[in-house]
């Protein structure tokens, strides 16, 4: 399975091309994805760790230290299950749309372990919120707002934003070389586009729909 992982991010083309005539490979794309959905996972309780600590002092301060991790596994495998069917509709089921997925997502153990080190090498530190939920819930609204812009400038922040775009491309192009190899280029172009149109609105909207100012 590392062999793989490896191969497909060095030499994506041969790989592929290998896939599609052996079992061994696509039987291990699974182990591809409890990889990423275990470093997406560790990655979400970094992420959780600054607005955790900023409201420590308010009923919901742990909370988020266990749902953020288990909202970016869930989320792993349900992109994993639904992109694959995406693929699996452009390309056709002999194009082992699941595996081609599943092994697209390869550079994501990449990104996630280096957002990982920079958390740990640059903690963000947010303003603490010492408002009460249950008393002044929209002013603890505001807060939770502030508090996410806050943690949109820091390095962490800055760097996730970045690098979550590199994935997306990457995998988008992984998939789009995936299908033209186990069938031809129109079904390699239909699927990348299926692929990346929404992943491309998944980024975009939490920028147009947060606050400004």
């Amino acid at each position: 399975m590392l062999d793989g992982i490896v191969q497909v991010i060095v030499s994506p083309v041969a790989f592929f091309r290998k896939l599609i005539e052996d079992d061994k490979l696509i039987s291990r794309a699974f182990g591809v994805i409890l990889l990423v959905m275990v470093l997406a996972g560790v990655y979400g309780y970094f992420v959780a760790i600054p607005t955790a600590d900023a409201i420590a002092n308010t009923p919901f301060g742990a909370f988020g230290l266990i749902t953020t991790p288990i909202s970016f596994v869930v989320i792993s495998l349900l992109s994993w299950l639904i992109f694959g069917l995406l693929v699996r509709m452009a390309a056709g089921i002999n194009a082992k749309p699941w595996a081609i997925t599943a092994y697209g997502m390869s550079p994501q153990l990449i990104i996630y372990a280096l957002l990982i080190v920079i958390a740990v090498l640059f903690p963000g530190k947010l303003t603490p919120v010492t408002i009460d939920p249950t008393q002044d819930p929209e002013a603890f609204q505001e807060a939770m707002l502030s508090l996410q812009k806050e943690s949109q400038q820091t390095i962490f922040g800055r760097t996730s934003q970045i690098l979550s775009y590199l994935s997306s491309l990457w995998w988008v192009i992984l998939i789009y070389l995936g299908v033209r190899e186990a069938t031809d280029g129109r079904k390699a172009v239909i699927s990348a586009l299926l692929v990346g149109i929404p992943t491309l609105l998944l980024l975009v909207l939490p920028f147009l729909f947060s606050p400004v100012g």
